[in-house]
């Protein structure tokens, strides 16, 4: 792994907040839960099922039409082991991605790139917009991503389809931090000439060229 380059805890990440989430609330259907982690509501079925063969949860039907999920022994066990294990792990992702955020948008402010759309409503693009008023750039938009992030408002900015990102931008900001590294062509696509800039490497990217 290069400097500045370091990933967001995903699969571990995905079961504790899975297990928190049916801990608070048994009967949440799986449409719910989907929303609740980020995620598509197939891949959530595959979690769901991967839980209850590691003997994390029982499925129980309660009638034709609603299941619960209740965490056992071993269940429980598992969530108190990840919540002490991403307790440090949180702490130092938030410390090092504001190191390389600051970075990017260091080199976004040195190149004249001062108007940037936010790819992913994601604790990423949290600290983004935290970040950014130290520096002479503006967030025009944070953009819905169709793999990651949970809708919610970033500093009073609510999501926008892609097919409302402003045209008046300099620089795709990308805020995705579970398989961003197979997106480069989708993002590319996504900013057209303008320039693509990866927090998690601390690079900006402008058709073939590299700023590191």
């Amino acid at each position: 792994m290069s400097e500045g380059q370091f990933l967001k805890p995903g699969e571990a990440l995905r079961d504790l907040r899975a297990l928190e989430a049916l801990d608070e609330r048994p009967d949440i259907s799986q449409r719910d839960l989907a929303a609740r982690l980020g995620i598509a509501v197939g891949l959530t079925n595959a979690c769901l099922r991967k839980m209850a063969r590691k003997g994390w949860i029982k499925i129980k039907r309660v009638n034709s039409r609603n299941i619960t999920y209740h965490l056992t022994p071993a269940g429980f066990s598992e969530k108190a082991r990840l919540s002490v294990e991403f307790a440090g792990t949180t702490i130092d992702f938030y410390r090092r991605a504001k190191d390389t955020v600051s970075k990017t948008l260091a080199k976004l402010e040195a190149v004249g790139a001062r108007r940037i759309v936010v790819l992913g409503a994601t604790d990423l693009a949290e600290i983004i917009a935290v970040c950014a008023g130290a520096y002479e750039v503006k967030i025009l938009a944070v953009v819905e991503s169709d793999i990651e992030g949970d809708g919610r408002a970033i500093f009073g900015m609510t999501p926008i389809p892609r097919s409302e990102i402003p045209a008046d931008f300099d620089a795709l900001v990308v805020a995705e931090t579970e398989g961003y590294q197979d997106r480069q062509a989708f993002v590319q696509k996504l900013a057209g000439t303008r320039l693509v800039a990866w927090p998690l490497e601390s690079r900006i990217q402008a058709q073939e060229e590299v700023f590191e």
